[in-house]
């Protein structure tokens, strides 16, 4: 039997724009494409299972802020960031992003 938010994975796992989710230990459950293309990897796939820490880029120099986003994030239900970083295309990436945690029957799920 599939997990309750695998069709969530697997759409995130397709969306052509950067997109990502994680579980409560800011390990990443799904990306998107173009996410996992930025983070030096071929497939959404192969950031199954990584943290920030494992990103293939500068953008690892942002890891621990990163967690600690996410973090913000679970306490507050939201935490609205812009980040500035070099990703793997070699191109220097402006993000606005905007997290929230993924409620699942009321709790945020740790998988």
């Amino acid at each position: 039997m599939q997990a309750p938010h695998s069709s969530i994975i697997d759409c995130v796992n397709q969306l052509t724009g950067v997109a990502s989710i994680k579980d409560i230990n800011s390990m990443f459950l799904a990306c998107s494409p173009l996410l996992a293309q930025m983070l030096g990897y071929d497939n959404p796939e192969q950031v199954q299972g990584t943290t920030d820490f494992d990103m293939r880029c500068n953008a690892v120099s942002g890891a621990k802020l990163f967690v600690q986003q996410d973090q913000y994030a679970l306490k507050f239900n939201k935490h609205d960031c812009i980040n500035i970083y070099t990703y793997a295309t070699g191109q220097k990436f402006i993000s606005y992003c905007q997290k929230y945690p993924l409620i699942i029957d009321g709790i945020a799920r740790s998988k």
